[in-house]
């Protein structure tokens, strides 16, 4: 199944789009992001100047919610980025990216997010699309998850424009936005989608 989401832009460097999360739905905003690997969205307990701004999860109003841990039994975690650092609780829910494409992910519920610089982000949580290593992990990767769960296959595709038409399709890529024939490249470090390029 293919899906294709509309996304909005930022100084032409960060994008973000729509998806929710629980019974009934929970909307957010989310940046996909292919260079970290967790879903992390705030939690509705999180009362920090970080979280203030954002639409939270509230995993009490959601009846397909549940409490999980990772393979090495843990149920919490923190993570440091080049910017920021969260913490949070690990849950299971039902994502669905647009009205079609719904699948049960692992995800982190932030509890701590820290004020810069999660309180000026426009958008809500973070939706990493980068390999497992980059996980929580067992069953915490989207990617992984598309391919498995939601019979998307592994392939999401991104049509970057300087407009407000941006957006990233999940399960394929749309003929309609190439300009040429596509050029495969194996990926060299299955972290970050790194190609390499010869001069």
């Amino acid at each position: 199944s293919k899906m294709v989401e509309q996304m909005k832009l930022v100084h032409k460097t960060a994008y973000w789009g729509a998806m929710s999360l629980g019974t009934p739905p929970q909307p957010f905003k989310v940046i996909f992001d292919t260079g970290s690997g967790n879903l992390i969205v705030p939690a509705a307990d999180c009362n920090v100047p970080g979280c203030a701004p954002h639409k939270k999860y509230d995993s009490k109003a959601s009846t397909s919610s549940s409490f999980v841990t990772n393979e090495r039994g843990e149920g919490s975690s923190e993570i440091t980025f080049g910017t920021g650092q969260v913490s949070g609780d690990f849950y299971k829910d039902r994502l669905c990216i647009g009205e079609s494409l719904c699948f049960d992910a692992s995800f982190i519920a932030a509890d701590k997010m820290t004020t810069e610089p999660f309180r000026e982000i426009p958008f809500d949580g973070i939706m990493g699309l980068g390999f497992k290593d980059l996980s929580m992990g067992d069953g915490f990767n989207i990617v992984d998850d598309l391919a498995s769960r939601a019979g998307a296959g592994s392939v999401f595709s991104f049509f970057v424009s300087d407009d407000d038409d941006s957006e990233v399709t999940f399960g394929g890529y749309r003929p309609d936005r190439i300009a040429s024939d596509i050029v495969w490249a194996p990926v060299k470090v299955e972290s970050w989608w790194q190609v390499a390029i010869d001069d």
